[in-house]
């Protein structure tokens, strides 16, 4: 029998937390694309999210518009994005690789560059990062990361 505070005990507790937020973020979210928003009336473009899966902001009919903003009235931001997304390339290359860590945001942004540009260095960032994401989860489940975490350890059980 385990003794209480051993590692599975703590565990089960940050599944339990995880679980809980997970539920919270699931039945908020519903709410919210529901209509029953607790800050009033939803803005209008709520309205154009597709009610099919995936339910995706773009897709090929409508991939040329947003192309287009993010060349024309966004393209400040576009540019920023893509410097960042240029920087890790480099990066990448300078290494050989990442490390293993959280890369969900900097996918998403190579995803995006990748289909304005459609240079295929993007797309391979965009997976080098997926992969090291994965990867910093494998090593997390089995107890081989110590590396920081946006979760305090008393978030995750661990104090």
């Amino acid at each position: 029998m385990n003794k209480p505070g051993t590692h599975i005990e703590q565990d089960m507790l940050w599944a339990a937390r995880e679980l809980t937020m997970l539920a919270l973020c699931i039945l908020i979210a519903g709410a919210i694309f529901n209509g029953e928003c607790l800050a009033g009336e939803l803005p209008e473009w709520v309205g154009k999210i597709r009610k099919d899966h995936p339910r995706l902001f773009f897709d090929s009919e409508t991939w040329p518009e947003v192309r287009k903003r993010a060349l024309g009235p966004e393209r400040q931001w576009y540019h920023y994005i893509k410097a960042r997304v240029d920087s890790l390339v480099k990066r990448v290359g300078d290494k050989g690789g990442l490390d293993a860590k959280e890369y969900g945001r900097e996918a998403a942004w190579a995803a995006f560059v990748y289909r304005v540009t459609e240079e295929q260095a993007y797309i391979e960032l965009s997976k080098k990062c997926l992969d090291a994401t994965q990867q910093r989860w494998v090593l997390i489940k089995t107890r081989r990361w110590r590396g920081g975490s946006t979760m305090s350890a008393s978030a995750r059980g661990r104090a």
